[in-house]
């Protein structure tokens, strides 16, 4: 009889050892879920942020081009401009 209540209790002990290290591993778990979702997270705001700045960028271009081509044309328009003038005032 000892041999068995021996044996129920090495056997007790080992399924609480057991049980400890399953309640350790699910904590990891559980910190390491917390840790890739807060990852995940980051990486979804640094994708709106990326698209937000190619966006801005896509639109600074654009502004760019339009002020060039402004400037083109007044540039093709001064000469027009500055010999009308000359043939009023002369003429």
């Amino acid at each position: 009889m000892e041999m068995r209540e021996g044996g129920a209790s090495a056997m007790e002990a080992a399924l609480e050892r057991l049980q400890a290290l399953a309640q350790k591993d699910h904590d990891l778990l559980t910190q390491l879920d917390m840790k890739v979702g807060e990852a995940l997270a980051r990486l979804s705001n640094h994708e709106q942020r990326f698209t937000d700045f190619e966006t801005r960028i896509r639109e600074l271009e654009s502004a760019k081009w339009r002020v060039a081509g402004v400037a083109a044309a007044i540039s093709s328009l001064i000469p027009i401009i500055v010999s009308l003038l000359t043939t009023r005032l002369a003429g």
